[in-house]
């Protein structure tokens, strides 16, 4: 598995602010399809593919999030403490949609090493279909192990466009 990258900030405002450049640098650089993944859809991250490292994910709809979130409130006995949770509830979608709107995709993140439930920016996706998806899960997310020829021809074509599209805004010059 690939090592991961660390960065060290002198204070908390600095990585904030790093962050918050590579959401605006990401979302300026979106390619349409890339702007079109929402609530339910399904992904792919060319993470690092010359190890291999492809990520497969699915966006979590508004009811799976909430329906996850809300879970055990109803067999609260106390009122004010399914008051409380419900309140915390309605806080977390406040969240869910502000950063859904900002471009960050929260739901399900699976690769042949590990799996995850967090946020993916748009800009590091790529849409794919139910299909593939669904095979990637049949291969335990191995993107080698994907052996039949559409779906393989569908994770191709999305690696081309993607590739062409990462290519582009590196040759545009943008920063972030």
């Amino acid at each position: 598995m690939p090592e991961p990258e660390f960065r060290s900030f002198d204070s908390i405002e600095d990585a904030f602010e790093f962050m918050r450049k590579g959401e605006d640098y990401g979302n300026r650089n979106l390619h349409p399809k890339q702007a079109a993944i929402t609530w339910g859809d399904y992904w792919v991250r060319f993470y690092d593919v010359a190890d291999r490292m492809i990520i497969f994910g699915r966006v979590e709809t508004e009811a799976e999030v909430e329906k996850s979130e809300s879970e055990g409130i109803d067999e609260m006995t106390d009122i004010h403490e399914r008051a409380v949770a419900r309140d915390e509830v309605m806080e977390t979608m406040r969240t869910i949609r502000d950063s859904h709107e900002r471009g960050l995709m929260w739901g399900w993140a699976y690769s042949k090493y590990d799996h995850d439930l967090g946020s993916t920016h748009r800009f590091d996706m790529w849409p794919i279909t139910e299909g593939l998806y669904n095979a990637a899960r049949e291969a335990q997310w191995d993107v080698d192990a994907i052996i039949d020829p559409v779906h393989r021809a569908e994770l191709e074509q999305a690696w081309q466009e993607y590739r062409q599209h990462a290519l582009a805004v590196i040759a545009s010059g943008d920063q972030p």
